[in-house]
């Protein structure tokens, strides 16, 4: 069976899942019993758990097999949530790795 693991990377890159402004849910997503041609979709959830409202960039996946689809709004206010869609098309049976760098002015730290 393959697997295919994919990252959201919080403070300058490195961290994984939360900084002081932005929390992904799921951190990391598994895309298990890959077939080639086949399109796979995992929904996350990015949070603002800030006390005060940001604004954020998503820089996409920087590999073909994979792709986001999200719907911006001007900025996440404390507590909300945007959904994001991962999509997953393998073109052939290895493994593969990518991740979702999000910015967010916030303390000058990165997701």
């Amino acid at each position: 069976m393959n697997c295919i693991w994919f990252l959201f990377l919080v403070e300058i890159y490195t961290k994984v899942q939360q900084n002081a402004a932005i929390k992904a849910t799921p951190a990391i997503v598994h895309f298990e019993g890959m077939e080639v041609g086949k399109t796979q979709k995992v929904v996350i959830s990015l949070c603002n758990v800030a006390r005060e409202v940001v604004r954020i960039h998503i820089i996409p996946p920087q590999t073909k097999e994979f792709s986001i689809k999200y719907t911006k709004g001007e900025r996440l206010v404390p507590g909300m949530t945007m959904n994001c869609i991962i999509e997953f098309t393998a073109d052939d049976y290895r493994y593969f790795y990518d991740a979702i760098r999000i910015h967010c002015p916030v303390s000058n730290k990165f997701i």
